[in-house]
């Protein structure tokens, strides 16, 4: 994503990456969109990169990706930094989404749990209004736990393969939500459901995510047994942490409100009082966001919110 220093965005771009053969592919993918909008390469000024995985954000050296083992090591720091010949700053995702929150939040939020909800969940943690990074920098990464318990009232007869350990994750993402609405789709005879789930490469969370929000039975009812799943891990945070709110942030969030009314309802049953629970207030991606806004920061200190910034745009970030 190419923005200008008001935080507008002005060019996006995609770029698969799936060995290693493929990671030329990131640094020619850039020097094709600045070329695209016709912005030299000497005009950019800041880099930010959000890893989905174990960043040392002091060197940018990629410690654990599951998703992108391609990426592990100390590649993609020196190539961006040697293209670019600016600033670049490496770190895992949610930690930069969760600075995003932050700053879109303000300085009433001194203790909060963002949470991103997709196909893996992760979170941020913000204790006394600061980003709470842990020893290994790797805090918030609840969805590695062994949450077996969370899976009580699944059929253990139908679960999908699973070559390593039941990671909280896994019984909560994206892929399993369509995989328990597909059973109770079938369940129920419902064959409109199951075509949208399965007709589609890549798009069965959307037609999920689509089905729960125009009311259909089957959807609810899997959404209602991903809601408790995911109250466990929600009750370990509280546990842990009692923040003052939990923030719930990715693709789970397009439900809104009534995704939040689900997993309060699971956790009224619990003995300790329960953070406030909620879906992010902001637009757009969280992640984008908090990207653009560490850009922002390391070359002026601490703005404003990207977006409402007003500063020359001659010079792209």
């Amino acid at each position: 994503v190419l923005a200008d220093l008001a935080g507008e965005v002005v060019a996006t771009d995609e770029a698969g990456v799936t060995s290693e053969s493929d990671r030329p592919r990131l640094i020619h993918e850039v020097d094709a969109m600045l070329e695209a909008v016709s912005i030299p390469l000497e005009d950019v000024r800041a880099a930010c990169v959000a890893i989905p995985g174990v960043v040392d954000p002091a060197t940018g050296s990629i410690k654990l990706i599951p998703g992108m083992p391609a990426l592990r090591g100390d590649w993609l720091a020196a190539h961006m930094r040697n293209r670019l010949q600016c600033s670049v700053y490496i770190d895992n995702d949610i930690k930069i989404a969760t600075e995003g929150v932050r700053s879109d939040l303000g300085h009433d939020a001194q203790s909060f749990v963002f949470v991103h909800w997709g196909e893996r969940v992760g979170a941020g943690v913000v204790i006394d209004g600061r980003l709470y990074r842990g020893t290994s920098n790797d805090s918030g990464d609840f969805g590695f736990l062994p949450l077996m318990t969370c899976a009580q009232n699944d059929d253990p007869t139908d679960r999908p393969d699973r070559s390593g350990p039941d990671h909280f994750e896994e019984w909560v993402g994206t892929d399993e939500l369509v995989r328990l609405m597909l059973r109770v789709a079938r369940d129920e005879r419902d064959e409109q459901l199951v075509a949208d789930l399965t007709g589609s490469s890549g798009r069965a969370t959307d037609a999920a995510l689509d089905a729960i929000a125009a009311g259909n039975r089957a959807a609810r009812g899997a959404l209602d047994e991903i809601a408790r799943r995911f109250a466990l891990g929600l009750v370990t945070i509280r546990a842990v942490l009692d923040p003052e709110a939990i923030l719930i942030g990715g693709p789970m969030a397009r439900l809104g409100e009534a995704l939040a009314v689900e997993i309060r309802s699971h956790l009224e049953r619990e003995t300790l009082n329960q953070p406030m629970v909620d879906v992010w207030p902001g637009t757009g991606d969280a992640i984008l966001t908090g990207a653009i806004w560490r850009s922002l920061e390391g070359l002026f200190g601490s703005p404003e919110r990207p977006g409402t910034m007003r500063m020359p745009t001659e010079v792209r970030l």
